[in-house]
């Protein structure tokens, strides 16, 4: 089984074990199974096409091409980052015209 099952695999299992709470609390578990879905597409493309990330999600693209792989850890977002102060620019910021 390859990574990107792996990943699926597990945001399937993630999102299973939200059902129950759709019955309580129907917004959450119905943005947290949109945000899994939203999670896997950017961080599938953005392995895909490095260059597509570079442009649209420069944070992730700075937490594997950066020096430091213990920083930038968002993938859809990166307010976790600033809010942990886990957001290093690197990168991306060169040649911010291609």
């Amino acid at each position: 089984m390859n990574e990107g099952s792996r990943e699926l695999l597990g945001l399937l299992f993630l999102a299973v074990l939200q059902t129950p709470t759709f019955f309580v609390l129907p917004w959450y578990a119905g943005t947290t199974i949109v945000m899994a879905l939203a999670y896997f597409l950017v961080h599938r493309q953005s392995h895909l096409d490095p260059r597509w990330a570079k442009r649209w999600v420069p944070w992730h693209y700075d937490h594997h091409m950066g020096r430091n792989q213990e920083a930038n850890w968002g993938v859809t977002l990166p307010i976790w980052d600033y809010i942990l102060c886990t957001r290093e620019l690197g990168p991306s910021r060169v040649n911010k015209r291609q």
